[in-house]
């Protein structure tokens, strides 16, 4: 970034504002950034793009069966977040070459509330029961 960049956005000198509207997977948002850092913080919208991908067949590259139900996930973010999986799809595990891996001694109901935190960080634990 040149050295006019942080004049240009008004972020020299004086704590301001910068204001910026972008339209993200079609829907249009706004963000309000304050303070002479020049760091735009889009932590909601990586977590809400994220979550967009739980069950989502577009980009999947795997399936997990889980009793009579196929789940299409994505290797990196459930790498990305569960050690579990990286260890089972990236540590020359068989399931590494597969395309369908099959998860025993789990329900559907509890395998579906773990991969919808893996993606989107949150879970009812009240809807939970012991199974």
């Amino acid at each position: 970034m040149s050295d006019n960049h942080p004049q240009l956005l008004g972020l020299s000198g004086q704590p301001s504002s910068v204001r910026t509207s972008a339209t993200n997977l079609g829907r249009s948002t706004s963000v309000t950034n304050a303070g002479t850092s020049g760091e735009v913080q889009h932590v909601s919208f990586l977590s809400e793009h994220i979550g967009s991908l739980y069950l989502d067949e577009g980009y999947s590259d795997v399936r997990l069966l889980v009793e009579d139900t196929a789940f299409p996930a994505h290797r990196v973010i459930l790498a990305a977040r569960s050690e579990y999986f990286r260890a089972m799809l990236y540590g020359g595990m068989r399931e590494t070459m597969e395309d369908e891996v099959e998860l025993l001694e789990t329900t559907v109901g509890s395998f579906r509330a773990l991969l919808k935190y893996i993606y989107t960080g949150k879970i009812s634990l009240s809807n939970l029961k012991e199974e």
